[in-house]
């Protein structure tokens, strides 16, 4: 499959799946015997490429109004996995604004701990 059709067709789902923990059609948070998954997991577990990953991350972050209606803890934790899963700690353009915006939500501990962030 061609890296950009992946990477529409990823950024089309992440989005789907927010919309729908966003709208309380899916908890955010999946309960299992002994542990927590978030909403996006599986898809993101399924990227192989980090670079798509990364790529995905950008996107995201540049095009933030397209996630403008998502609950922002749902927007926080899909920013998370795809950073962990894009395995790199080359910060994005506009993560430090982010950061910055939700600095009193627990998810921007693990992020500015992932990105050495003070």
């Amino acid at each position: 499959m061609d890296q950009d059709i992946e990477i529409d067709c990823l950024l089309h789902t992440l989005h789907t799946i927010a919309n729908q923990v966003s709208e309380g059609r899916k908890s955010l948070y999946e309960h299992n015997e002994c542990f927590s998954t978030v909403a996006f997991d599986r898809v993101i577990q399924g990227i192989k490429d980090p670079c798509v990953s990364y790529e995905l991350l950008k996107l995201i972050i540049n095009n933030c109004r397209f996630f403008k209606e998502v609950q922002r803890t749902a927007f926080l934790e899909l920013l998370y996995g795809l950073m962990i899963s894009s395995n790199t700690t080359e910060i994005p353009d506009g993560m430090e604004e982010i950061i910055k915006e939700n600095s009193s939500n627990t998810i921007i501990v693990s992020i500015k701990k992932w990105y050495r962030i003070q």
